[in-house]
């Protein structure tokens, strides 16, 4: 499998992908499972993708200073069983970053920390979620996952500075 970096462009009849490179996946990334989500950290530095099987979260470099891009895959991070989709959100302490990955098998809500790409939490919320959004303001700083099973949505607090940082603090029905 490769994952492939485009830029676009204005072209004469409107927008164009210009191809720039592609990263081929490791082994065991390279197998029949595919890619489940991808959302970009560090101003596009970094790239982060959620891989089924085997259950991880790749950060691959994105910079487009990288000449080698067979050698992009930074790391990969373990997470919980069946990864959806993964949220990128400055809501880790001091503002830094958290990748947040829904993982539908085991009813939870990983946190990873994007600089050092540790798992910092992991959160009990309904069954089978999927999908995470994000809203983080002045005031409100919220993770929103919906959990297809349940047919809810559970609401989860990633405000450092909150006494239920990374809690799950209700449910959506």
């Amino acid at each position: 499998p490769l994952l492939y970096r485009f830029r676009v462009e204005e072209g004469s009849s409107g927008a164009e992908l210009d191809k720039l490179s592609s990263v081929t996946l490791p082994a065991p990334f390279s197998s029949v499972q595919y890619g489940r989500g991808i959302a970009f950290a560090e101003g596009g530095q970094r790239v982060l993708v959620t891989y089924r099987t085997p259950a991880s979260l790749l950060f691959i470099d994105g910079a487009d200073v990288i000449p080698d891009m067979p050698q992009a895959v930074v790391t990969s991070v373990p997470v919980g069983a069946k990864p959806g989709i993964v949220e990128v959100a400055k809501s880790g302490v001091g503002g830094g970053e958290i990748a947040y990955v829904p993982c539908y098998t085991d009813d939870t809500l990983w946190a990873v920390d994007v600089a050092t790409a540790t798992p910092v939490a992991v959160i009990p919320v309904g069954a089978g979620p999927y999908h995470v959004s994000t809203l983080v303001g002045d005031e409100l700083k919220r993770a929103y996952v919906t959990n297809f099973l349940d047919h809810t949505i559970s609401v989860v607090d990633i405000d450092p500075m909150s006494p239920f940082y990374h809690t799950h603090i209700a449910e959506i029905h």
